[in-house]
């Protein structure tokens, strides 16, 4: 999608007017559910704050391309992996899963409702992350970008113990760790159903693979739903800016 004012701001950057670029930002709202503590099986709650991150973070750039996981039958498995695709863009990826043995894609089709706690942010279906009775595993997410990516962000629902942790690698193979800050509970006082998006926009290289782990125990989980690219602008955007700005030097000659 392309939203207006963020493209006149690229061509203005490429026709070097002096737009200042703006500096790497973590975009992150939470909701907590009204639901009472220590409740699992919960309806969903209210989304005001999540929803607001993902707006921001997708008007931070002029064109942006979501995976919802909705082309996806439900199934659960010990790691597989997944051929996605983010709406919009030319972006495509491969989604890696190791983690429990009942990970996978789950489907929830009645809009108010959750799998104990966790549930899509969009649609019917979300990625889950489901330990059972395996104590303290490691559930990690991983996808790998076609091509680079100025930002990525997804939403999580159902966080209650453990911070998810978000590593970028960027295209000179460098890294960089991210610990969502998702409020997290003592034993017995968590409120489940809670939702939150978080998303991360570099000015500086370019990301290709977010990595999020989750380190869970036997009754937490988490969901990841919707995630998200920013992208840089297709070479005909820079094109026409470079053509612009050469108009403007031969004209500023004469």
């Amino acid at each position: 999608m392309m939203r207006i004012n963020n493209f006149l701001a690229v061509v203005a950057a490429a026709l070097g007017l002096g737009v200042a670029l703006a500096p790497a930002q973590v975009f992150f709202g939470e909701d907590i559910n009204t639901t009472p503590p220590n409740v699992n099986d919960v309806p969903r709650g209210p989304r005001t704050n999540a929803d607001a991150a993902f707006n921001s973070f997708t008007a931070s750039a002029a064109f942006y391309g979501v995976e919802n996981l909705e082309g996806f039958p439900p199934f659960t498995s010990p790691s597989f992996s997944l051929s996605v695709a983010f709406s919009a863009t030319s972006i495509t990826g491969t989604l890696a899963v190791a983690a429990s043995i009942y990970s996978g894609i789950y489907e929830e089709p009645l809009p108010t409702e959750t799998i104990n706690g966790a549930y899509p942010s969009s649609g019917t279906k979300f990625l889950g992350f489901f330990p059972g009775t395996m104590e303290f595993t490691s559930s990690t997410l991983t996808v790998d970008f076609s091509q680079p990516v100025l930002g990525v962000g997804f939403y999580g629902t159902d966080v209650e113990w453990f911070r998810p942790t978000v590593r970028l690698t960027y295209t000179d193979n460098s890294t960089q760790d991210f610990i969502v800050n998702a409020t997290v509970y003592q034993r017995g006082q968590q409120i489940s159903g809670n939702i939150f998006f978080w998303g991360y926009k570099t000015t500086g290289l370019l990301i290709k693979q977010m990595q999020v782990r989750y380190d869970t125990t036997a009754l937490d989980a988490i969901g990841i739903d919707d995630i998200t690219v920013i992208v840089p602008e297709p070479a005909s955007v820079l094109a026409l800016g470079a053509g612009l700005a050469g108009l403007i030097r031969l004209r500023r000659r004469r």
